[in-house]
């Protein structure tokens, strides 16, 4: 018997989302599932509870659903995660010498969809639906490791710095958090309590007890947080095949820092690991266990994958040398990529595209920045190696020399032009960067474009009010326009409405749309009349996108494209019920600085006067009802007003502190009704 059972509440267990399918693919299988869990137990909507990937493909259902109630995500990556992106851009180098994936959650072109690049172009495509009520829970894991010392828990410490911390190992708390509109709550262990890793954070009790209770809800708006600099950097990566009784080696070039990582990853059987330090010492894991201050060693599995690393102290700067050998190869030969990961090292490197996404045949240019104290590095070696969506790879010198694309010589940012984009879809790249004269140094960063099909322009905008049952109010708020696109086919539309104050309201969908056609987008009423504000309002993003597999690209992306007339909030329909509002009013009513009351004021609009009933329960953070008050009165159109009272005295012998929440809200009269679940 599950929690959920225990509590009595109806369930359909886990939905097995199997291989990592795309995020669309994934949403169809939730729908299916969401379908038959209605049909079963007889209700009209129901509560999501994701974990990791599975929170964006609930995302993807819910934009446009109207079946779900609430989307509970548990260590999701709605910004993307930095792992991701480093076993990416390691990856790359493998797959020059053998087509196969190193970590199989995190490679090859499913594992794009985890990448922080290719979440900020779904983020700029992909909104909430406002009927839904979003909570991002964050695990919040500390490996509890005196400084520096490379024996303690290496490989979460690892995670935790390649992923960003802090976070769950695997997906930092920034990424869970992104979205504007979901609940933040996080949720932290340290040391051998795992229980806030990633994995672990599904089946704990602590994170159930914390979640089953409200689900709050931050103002709608589409703002997503960006992403932090990572306090990482990457060396360049080493990739070779490995056949049983092989060997292979080569150098690393390590600059300085304090703490550095030097990790092998390879998918399969036992690969021999040893290191040369600059001054000839070998380094191995009978080496690591010795010298506890100043190296730790460990293997370990990530995923269904093999990992080694060796965590370094102060290491000597210079050439290290890599020796991997073939103690247990379970297959014909594989791939092992080799990188070092230095912790807040002087030299960094940023990397960029100068446009993510671009139409067939335009140019993917690339701009490497490499940098220290002093500012930009001049005189390096920059390049980079892309792989097309038909897995052809291709090496590009990028270049300082003035000549276009590079804007000015000898600056220190290093341009190149890939012109071979005539495929859609996605192209992954790893762009690296050397120092030929001191400071001598290595650097690699992942970075994602996405190339269309088809080019798009937009024009001839109107806006029109509809007034659907005739009651002399609007329902909805329509703009239309002109779409021309190249190339007939499927595109995903995204159209953001945006009031004097802020407040948003956006739409999603997928279009047909083939030489010029006429589209519209419906803006609810009721939610315009909500917000309170008057127009004209602002049509402040339209966006459309090639949406297929794994890739996102961006053919539209306009900003404030069109001013609304200049209409009254008032004039747009509004519930026959609301709740506008409320005041929390603690009663101590004998003077002995106790409170013996918990009284709430709700401010409550209705279209018609009469005599109207309500009930409510009050609920601490756990989701524990504590009392039940109920009510009534005569109200009349228009701004009423209505007092709950709890008990203080059961609230106080619940111990659990504040806040508490105002649940399972009945009003009810003059023909109305009003349900509400959560206040």
């Amino acid at each position: 018997e599950t929690e959920l059972e225990k509590l009595g509440i109806p369930n359909d267990g886990n939905q097995n989302l199997g291989e990592l399918g795309s995020i669309q693919s994934n949403a169809d299988l939730i729908a299916s599932r969401v379908t038959s869990s209605i049909d079963r137990w007889g209700v009209k909507k129901v509560n999501i509870v994701c974990h990791s990937k599975g929170g964006l493909d609930s995302r993807h259902y819910v934009e446009n659903a109207d079946n779900v109630a609430n989307v509970i995500q548990i260590g999701t990556p709605n910004g993307g995660s930095p792992l991701a992106d480093f076993i990416q851009r390691a990856s790359l180098t493998a797959l020059g010498i053998l087509p196969t994936v190193l970590i199989n959650l995190f490679a090859g072109p499913a594992g794009v969809q985890l990448t922080t690049p290719h979440m900020a172009l779904y983020n700029l495509m992909h909104g909430s639906n406002s009927n839904v009520r979003y909570t991002a829970l964050a695990g919040m894991y500390d490996a509890g490791c005196f400084a520096l010392n490379p024996f303690c828990r290496p490989v979460d410490r690892l995670l935790l710095s390649i992923s960003g911390s802090p976070g769950d190992t695997i997906v930092p708390k920034w990424s869970v958090h992104a979205l504007g509109y979901t609940g933040k709550p996080s949720y932290s262990s340290s040391g051998a309590d795992g229980s806030a890793k990633h994995s672990p954070l599904i089946q704990s009790f602590a994170v159930f007890n914390q979640l089953q209770g409200r689900v709050t809800s931050n103002r709608r708006n589409l703002q997503t947080s960006s992403t932090p600099e990572p306090d990482y950097q990457s060396t360049i990566s080493l990739s070779g095949i490995m056949i049983q009784g092989g060997g292979f080696s080569d150098y690393l070039y390590i600059d300085g820092t304090t703490e550095a990582y030097i990790i092998l990853l390879y998918p399969s059987g036992q690969l021999g690991f040893t290191l040369v330090s600059p001054d000839g010492t070998t380094i191995d894991p009978a080496y690591a266990t010795s010298n506890p201050s100043i190296v730790g060693y460990e293997d370990s599995e990530v995923f269904g994958s093999k990992i080694a690393l060796y965590a370094l102290i102060n290491p000597a700067v210079g050439s290290w040398q890599i020796q991997v050998t073939g103690n247990l190869v379970l297959e014909p030969q594989i791939p092992f990529a080799v990188s070092g990961l230095l912790l807040q090292p002087a030299i960094t490197l940023k990397s960029s595209l100068a446009s993510p996404s671009v139409t067939s045949g335009t140019s993917l240019v690339f701009v490497a920045e490499p940098s220290d104290s002093n500012g930009p590095i001049r005189g390096a070696l920059a390049q980079v190696t892309v792989e097309s969506p038909d897995g052809t790879l291709t090496t590009l010198n990028l270049m300082d020399d003035g000549l276009t694309p590079d804007a000015y010589a000898d600056d220190g940012v290093y341009t190149g032009s890939f012109i071979t984009t005539s495929q859609a879809g996605n192209y992954r790249a790893a762009v690296s960067v050397e120092g030929t004269v001191p400071p001598l140094f290595s650097r690699e960063v992942f970075v994602l474009g996405s190339v269309s099909a088809a080019t798009a322009t937009v024009n001839n905008f109107s806006d029109a009010p509809l007034d659907n049952d005739s009651d002399g109010l609007f329902n909805q708020l329509v703009i239309s326009f002109d779409v021309s696109v190249t190339v007939p086919g499927d595109f995903y539309l995204l159209a953001i409405l945006t009031d004097s104050e802020g407040n948003e309201q956006n739409i999603g969908m997928t279009v047909s749309v083939s030489g010029i056609s006429t589209l519209s987008v419906s803006f609810d009423g009721e939610t315009i009349y909500n917000n309170g504000v008057d127009g004209p309002y602002t049509l402040s993003a339209l966006r459309l996108a090639e949406e297929s597999g794994f890739s996102v690209a961006v053919v539209v992306n306009l900003e404030d494209a069109y001013t609304t007339a200049p209409y009254e909030f008032t004039q747009f329909d509004r519930s026959a019920l609301q709740v506008k509002g409320g005041t929390t009013i603690p009663m101590d009513l004998n003077s002995n600085g106790l409170f013996d009351r918990l009284d709430v004021s709700l401010d409550v609009e209705t279209v018609s006067s009469g005599f109207y009933e309500w009930s409510a329960t009050l609920r601490d953070s756990l989701g524990t009802e504590i009392d039940f008050d109920s009510g009534s009165a005569t109200f009349s159109a228009e701004s009423n007003s209505f007092i709950l009272m709890f008990d203080g005295t059961l609230i106080g012998d619940n111990r659990v502190d504040g806040p508490y929440f105002v649940s399972d809200l009945l009003l009810y009269g003059a023909g109305e009704s009003l349900v509400q679940s959560t206040g």
